[in-house]
């Protein structure tokens, strides 16, 4: 997300990027690395109920022994974790060294305890997943500094996008994390989960991602207002709207965890307009 809108910034500033080319290249592989342990972490222990929810999954369908598993596991982490640390003593940035074992504890607690958080559980890796892209601008901190000082106005819109960005993605993944709980209710029962959708039904579940998904629109038509007045931004904001009528349209006529598989890939589908809208997005 902020390396398009970093791109402008540079592009005012005259400036080349913080990292050099390989090692901003470092910089993603460690960021995706902490994302598949994460996706990992969550698959095991949700077994029990991917036997009943989605039986097709690899460690469902394939039989792997706690020590192979947690062997790869801890591959990845020793690879992410060396990646850091190179990053860190080379660019003299000793915090980014605690970052990575902080946020892959932080996904171990939700694979492992997460279900019986209930909405608490959805807030939090829906936190976990919008905070993910600020770690890019972490990278970038001098060019920031630069531009609040030399284009303050500038910095003011940059500042105002990250945030309803990272607000947009905060709230369509959590809406996205209440369907998915809705889709796999008949497996999580089994297992004590705490979501919403066993604790209140799927009536109030339904209402609640309506609200979610107004509240994201919400907050595209703020951001388009925020930026420049760009064609291609208000035609994203346009069919974003539209998107979201039809999807709390559909709500309205769901009735059992079946049903919301199909507005789980809509909603998945409105994430990706969501990234294509990236590309284009003004800031200046």
């Amino acid at each position: 997300m902020d390396a398009f809108l970093m791109d402008q910034v540079r592009g005012v500033l005259n400036a080349s990027r913080s990292l050099s080319n390989a090692h901003f290249a470092l910089f993603i592989i460690d960021v995706l690395m902490v994302s598949l342990i994460g996706y990992w972490l969550n698959d095991y222990h949700d077994k029990e109920a991917d036997r009943v929810n989605q039986p097709q999954r690899f460690l469902v369908q394939f039989s792997i022994s706690n020590t192979t598993f947690f062997a790869w596991i801890a591959v990845l982490f020793a690879i992410g974790f060396a990646i850091t640390c190179f990053l860190g003593i080379t660019y003299d940035k000793s915090a980014w060294v605690a970052l990575f074992p902080i946020a892959v504890c932080a996904l171990f607690a939700y694979a492992r305890w997460g279900k019986k958080w209930g909405v608490v559980g959805n807030v939090f890796v829906s936190l976990m997943v919008a905070v993910l892209p600020l770690l890019i601008l972490l990278s970038e901190d001098q060019i920031l500094l630069r531009l609040q000082e030399m284009h303050p106005e500038l910095f003011e819109r940059f500042a105002l996008s990250v945030v309803a960005l990272i607000f947009l993605i905060f709230l369509l993944n959590l809406a996205r994390e209440v369907v998915k709980d809705a889709e796999d209710a008949n497996g999580d029962r089994l297992v004590g989960s705490n979501s919403l959708p066993i604790k209140y039904g799927f009536r109030v579940t339904g209402v609640l991602i309506m609200v979610l998904l107004a509240f994201t629109a919400s907050v595209q038509w703020c951001l388009f207002f925020f930026l420049p007045h760009s064609v291609l931004v208000l035609i994203f904001t346009v069919l974003f709207t539209v998107a979201v009528v039809l999807l709390s349209y559909k709500l309205v006529m769901l009735r059992d965890a079946g049903s919301f598989r199909l507005l789980s890939l809509s909603l998945k589908l409105l994430m990706f307009i969501g990234l294509l809208e990236l590309i284009f997005i003004p800031v200046h």
